[in-house]
């Protein structure tokens, strides 16, 4: 199967190197690092969701497990992000009242982890959790926006003595 999806990978990356047309003229080396590191999870997640949808082999557990390490990795991001803005505004800062309690931020590490674990018993198990996860995410957030608009509204007022 390995051997495959890197044959399958050597046949394909061509096409998935290509910068399209309004970015040849730029940086065209930038322009393969970031494609071409994505280039394996992509056509890996492809290769058996192709296998799996036509029923000849069943969706293997791997690249289901793959991309759930992909999702706990920018959530890890995020929330180290997130720590280090509050680090330096500090606990009183307007960020810090606009983040609040951060639900969504912190429950999404542990469930990525319990997809990931949960993709090895079943994928569908998996597949579950990312895609509630992603819908999750979906739901608009509006603290953020909210509180720094009432701070500066609030600056431009004038109190009464």
């Amino acid at each position: 199967m390995l051997l495959a999806l890197r044959a399958q990978l050597r046949q394909h990356r061509h096409l998935l190197e290509q910068p399209p047309p309004h970015a040849r003229g730029g940086f065209p080396h930038l322009w393969h690092v970031a494609v071409g590191q994505s280039a394996p999870a992509v056509l890996a997640v492809a290769h058996s969701g192709r296998h799996g949808l036509d029923e000849r082999q069943p969706l293997p557990a791997d690249p289901v497990a793959a991309y759930g390490v992909v999702l706990l990795a920018a959530s890890l991001t995020y929330y180290t992000l997130q720590a280090t803005l509050l680090h330096i505004e500090g606990d009183s800062s307007v960020l810090a009242a606009a983040i609040g309690t951060d639900i969504k931020g912190k429950a999404s590490l542990p469930m990525y982890g319990v997809g990931i674990g949960l993709s090895f018993a079943d994928r569908w198990l998996g597949i579950a959790i990312y895609t509630a996860m992603a819908l999750m995410w979906l739901i608009p957030d509006r603290r953020v926006e909210r509180t720094p608009t009432r701070a500066h509204q609030d600056a431009g007022r004038i109190s009464p003595r």
